[in-house]
Parts: C-alpha cells; sequence; structure tokens
C-alpha cells in the first residue's frame, strides 16, 4: 500500500464548532444570502486526528471500504463507529448443530 497518496485532507473547527443552536449568525464572504442561522445545535466535530493514528487507520479503511466481510473488518469498522469504542474485538458466532454448539 506504499503507493497511494493522500492529496487532500480535509479538516475543521473540531470540538469548538459544536455549537448550540442559534449561535451562528455570521455569513462568511462569497456566500449570497441575507442572513444565516442554526436552528439545530451543531454535533459531530472531532478534534484533529493524531497522525500516527491516521496512518494505523487508513490502511484498514482502504481494505474493508467501510463493508465488514472479515473478523478484522468487524473491529476495524466498530472502532471507527465512535471515539468512544478503545478496544473491539470480533468473534465467530456459535452454530447449534443438533445438541452441540461449534464455532462457526
Amino acid at each position: 500500500m506504499d503507493n497511494i497518496r493522500l492529496q487532500a485532507y480535509r479538516s475543521g473547527g473540531g470540538l469548538i464548532g459544536n455549537v448550540p443552536a442559534g449561535a451562528i449568525s455570521q455569513i462568511l464572504a462569497g456566500i449570497l444570502a441575507q442572513s444565516v442561522t442554526n436552528p439545530r445545535a451543531a454535533e459531530g466535530g472531532a478534534d484533529t486526528e493524531a497522525i500516527d493514528r491516521v496512518q494505523t487507520r487508513a490502511p484498514q479503511v482502504i481494505r474493508h471500504r467501510y463493508q465488514a466481510i472479515s473478523l478484522a473488518d468487524y473491529e476495524a469498522l466498530a472502532q471507527e463507529a465512535s471515539p468512544a469504542v478503545a478496544v473491539a474485538r470480533a468473534c465467530r458466532p456459535r452454530i447449534q448443530t443438533g445438541d452441540r454448539l461449534r464455532a462457526g
């Protein structure tokens, strides 16, 4: 995967951008509008991801492309779903056959 180059990286305001409803009222240059407002609170902003985390996560994203097929894909997607997920472990399902349970 050494032949993939990043051409753009978007970055926003981080956690500080999660403002309450009604907090946005200033028009930025180049916007053709008389006024602006945010009727709902802004959410989902996160601080900048550390470069070592990007270097770890990027190959996983390229591999699974947001679709879980392998156990490792399920683990990577679970961790990516929320910064609150510190560790994720995927296990094979247990399949019942007759009177016995076996790993799937």
